[in-house]
């Protein structure tokens, strides 16, 4: 952890990457690859990383989140539209998985059911409410879009929690 906080990415890899291989099974230590490999800006390794965690822990979530992230950053669009289905198995009311699976929808029709699940999950989440506008004006559902937009600008101003159909 020395090696972290003095801000030797490369050197801590090292260290990380002996450990995972004399314990395949160390999620932990698997973690602190990802979290590394980020930082070093090496997508590929995350993304190997993140399927060693799945492996040890198929039901891991957060694991599925960063993989369908990563995916979607190196333009495997069709695949991480596949993770972030299966991340969204394990926990559903995680927000930023429904935002990545409008961000992945082919139609703006078809990308308005995770956006608005999306901000009923999370009503404070400005980005989904903003999404679900512009989904609904894409599809020429202006009145509902700017319902949406209106909503996040109320929010915005008053700091207000209420759900949208009560602004």
């Amino acid at each position: 952890m020395a090696l972290l906080q003095g801000n030797r990415l490369a050197d801590a890899r090292s260290v990380f990457e002996q450990v995972c291989r004399i314990d395949k099974d160390d999620v932990n230590s698997w973690i602190c690859l990802v979290q590394i490999n980020a930082q070093l800006g090496q997508p590929g390794r995350v993304e190997q990383c993140c399927r060693e965690i799945i492996r040890i822990q198929l039901d891991s979530h957060e694991a599925h989140y960063h993989l369908g992230c990563v995916l979607l950053f190196q333009g495997k669009q069709a695949e991480a539209t596949v993770v972030f289905q299966r991340a969204t198995s394990l926990k559903s009311d995680h927000a930023p998985t429904h935002m990545q699976l409008g961000h992945l929808s082919v139609s703006p029709a078809e990308a308005r059911r995770p956006y608005q699940e999306a901000a009923r999950i999370a009503p404070g989440f400005a980005d989904a409410r903003a999404a679900v506008g512009t989904a609904f004006a894409s599809g020429g559902r202006v009145a509902e879009a700017a319902s949406g937009k209106r909503c996040v600008s109320i929010r915005l101003c008053t700091g207000s929690t209420a759900p949208c159909s009560s602004l």
